[in-house]
């Protein structure tokens, strides 16, 4: 993302800024080694999670726009079980606590039957969101039928 910062996790834990942006989003690489791109209130979410705090009442916007590594869709905590394993493509995350309004029409199941289109990620849980999975590649109009 254009004019975005963006971050490198260090050793000990901490983050080190690389690049100071202007649009809101800050950039990195996750956990699980794939790089992703969280604008402010997915930060603020993200750090309430962090700390067991209740999330702010606010939408955010997560970009994984290689995709993840994969996960348990019940606690990412049990990755190491690959119970309820969901592994999605590029995708956007809507969180927050204000999302949660917006989950109820997706499928909320632990078992993930088709991760190319949208879902709840840890349904009932403090971190619940929604995954929108995208095209990796260009969708052009019009057609040579």
């Amino acid at each position: 993302m254009n004019n975005a910062t963006i971050t490198m996790p260090q050793p000990d834990g901490s983050s080190k800024t690389i690049q100071t942006g202007s649009n809101g989003f800050t950039c990195f690489i996750g956990n699980d080694g794939t790089p992703e791109c969280d604008d402010e209130n997915a930060m603020e979410w993200r750090k309430a999670l962090q700390a067991k705090q209740t999330p702010p009442n606010k939408i955010g916007l997560i970009f994984m726009l290689d995709g993840d590594t994969g996960t348990s869709n019940h606690d990412s905590a049990e990755r190491h079980t690959h119970k309820h394993w969901v592994q999605t493509g590029p995708h956007v995350m809507i969180v927050g606590g204000a999302a949660r309004e917006m989950l109820s029409p997706y499928p909320r199941d632990l078992d993930v039957k088709d991760p190319t289109q949208p879902y709840v990620m840890f349904p009932g849980k403090p971190n619940e969101h929604l995954m929108i999975p995208v095209h990796s590649e260009p969708i052009t109009t019009g057609s040579a039928r």
